[in-house]
């Protein structure tokens, strides 16, 4: 009985069913209130769409189509059917969330797939490619985006796609293989425009045909017939799965300016601010993979990225140099390095760095991981076996304990419950501005009697919100998404500073509740937020688990 739990079927079938538990079990966590901005955001272009009245532009460009009208043909057909009426606000956020759940547990096979081919002829491939699976599916970044509509799973379904088509078209130069690689680098650009960075591999995958065909670097591919044919599926499939970028060429260009311009700290608005005076790469390797990708995995990531890159050149250089053919696995592992790397270089140029920006790396340098640690598993003798065994426990834990976020009520939610036990409902209550946190309040205390306050912008009008303030009896902090760059940025932020140190320190309001997820993302498997000295990025708690502060002033 116990050979045949271990029998490896059985443990992928295993692995898959905890992962989609992890990633299905309560996707409507929020209750309906759609917290997150993004959600929100495509919800409303999903809204627009009318296939009736021949509406089909959804007026939205921070993302590509392709998902938005998935989702809206999900609902539309559903609905038709007569199945259930699924064209609602709400409805649209569940099917983006269930379709993000079901796509991340594809990504653990995925994931399985591509170890288990790279490691075709090896004697451990089996279970290296469980491991890599067991991995993913506890990795805490993947099992809360599989809880979010925003389109990060999406990509990196795609992503891993593209690695599969690569690697069977250099493995066996089948031009269909080819043309799905193109297929998908089209529908990613039409999930985001981003993917762009992407079409190269195309042009690289032939790169090295033609050269193993002559033993040396022959530019003539770019007019082959399977090039041209390439790059034309990808415009083709681009535009036909995202057609108003180019239908409503003024609309795109717009937003494509204003979000470049963001991305690039060009144009500061108020959801960058987290993002002054950070550096590149060092935010995302203190204070993203920590968190979504554990701090075992994030320094093995490190390590391993750098040795394979180093080795895959080497051994290229000297291929091309001797004239020797590069074979598939090398090929193989150079398109890995190539999609892993232009990702994550594209992404650490950014200003901004938000968490889910890193999402769709987590699978390949899971990837990079097993492959290096399995290669030096001789040098590595006796320690390889506990040392893996101590990694994928960490992981496991780190996990499960980001999983138990999805068992407990939304900190928001918990916070307006107490205070329609605890509070006068008839106070003069005031909180931050720009944060949806604040909506649940919103049915235990009178609109007329709260005031959100401009507190990212106090420096041009502070006397207001100093008078909007004295005259509150209640303040909520619905998250520490102001306050803490504050504390962080004082001679900034002077008047932010002084307003927020005014409430929490100097003794005239009284903290009454506080409502936080510490354990989730402060525990054992985070070394307590390393010992309190680097904080994850605020967008990895904002959204689903963000602390709630509750002041009163003081008689």
């Amino acid at each position: 009985m116990f050979k045949k739990w271990l029998n490896p079927k059985v443990l992928l079938v295993v692995i898959l069913l905890i992962g989609a538990f992890l990633r299905f079990y309560n996707l409507n966590w929020d209750q309906g209130y759609n917290f997150h901005p993004d959600e929100r955001n495509i919800a409303i272009a999903i809204s627009n769409l009318n296939l009736d009245q021949g509406q089909l532009n959804p007026k939205f460009w921070a993302y590509g189509s392709l998902p938005i009208y998935t989702i809206y043909s999900i609902a539309y057909v559903t609905t038709k059917l007569g199945i259930r009426n699924l064209l609602e606000f709400s409805q649209y956020v569940l099917i983006g969330r269930f379709l993000s759940a079901l796509l991340s547990t594809v990504i653990i096979y995925l994931t399985y797939y591509i170890i288990k081919q790279l490691l075709k002829t090896k004697k451990n491939q089996e279970i290296a490619a469980l491991i890599g699976a067991g991995f993913v599916c506890f990795l805490p970044g993947m099992i809360q985006f599989a809880h979010f509509m925003t389109f990060e799973t999406y990509l990196t379904f795609m992503y891993l796609l593209m690695l599969i088509w690569v690697m069977q078209y250099l493995s066996s130069a089948q031009s269909k293989y080819l043309y799905l690689l193109a297929l998908t680098i089209g529908l990613s650009i039409a999930t985001k425009i981003t993917s762009l960075v992407f079409i190269p591999l195309v042009s690289i995958c032939l790169a090295i045909e033609f050269y193993n065909q002559n033993r040396r670097i022959n530019f003539l591919f770019i007019f082959s017939r399977k090039h041209i044919l390439s790059i034309l599926i990808i415009i083709f499939v681009g535009f036909i799965a995202s057609p108003y970028n180019i239908l409503d060429f003024k609309g795109f260009l717009g937003a494509f300016n204003y979000e470049s311009n963001v991305a690039r700290g060009i144009l500061p608005v108020f959801y960058t601010q987290q993002f002054i005076g950070t550096i590149p790469v060092i935010y995302q390797l203190t204070k993203v993979f920590p968190f979504v990708l554990t701090i075992p995995l994030t320094i093995l990531a490190v390590i391993t990225l750098i040795y394979l890159g180093f080795n895959t050149l080497r051994i290229s250089f000297l291929a091309i140099a001797k004239s020797f053919q590069i074979n598939p696995k090398v090929s193989q592992l150079i398109m890995l390095l190539l999609i892993t790397c232009a990702y994550l270089a594209s992404n650490f140029v950014m200003y901004v760095k938000w968490t889910r920006y890193m999402i769709p790396s987590l699978p390949f340098l899971v990837i990079i991981i097993v492959l290096v640690i399995l290669k030096f598993k001789t040098q590595l003798q006796i320690l390889f076996k506990p040392l893996t065994f101590i990694i994928l426990v960490w992981t496991i834990g780190a996990g499960l304990s980001f999983f138990t976020l999805y068992l407990q009520p939304d900190t928001r939610l918990q916070g307006a419950v107490w205070a329609t036990d605890n509070l006068n409902l008839h106070a003069t209550v005031t909180a931050e501005i720009y944060d949806l946190g604040i909506v649940p309040f919103n049915s235990v205390f009178s609109v007329q009697n709260m005031t959100l306050l401009n507190l990212y912008d106090m420096e041009y009008y502070p006397d207001k919100i100093w008078e909007d303030l004295n005259q509150s009896q209640i303040f909520i902090s619905t998250s520490p998404r102001i306050y803490s760059t504050r504390f962080r940025l004082p001679n900034k932020y002077p008047d932010g500073y002084r307003f927020y140190d005014f409430v929490f320190n100097a003794g005239q309001w009284q903290q009454v509740a506080n409502f936080d997820r510490n354990l989730v993302e402060c525990n054992i498997f985070t070394l307590n937020c390393m010992f309190n000295t680097i904080k994850p990025d605020e967008t990895f708690s904002v959204f689903d688990h963000p602390e709630i502060k509750v002041f009163t002033k003081l008689p």
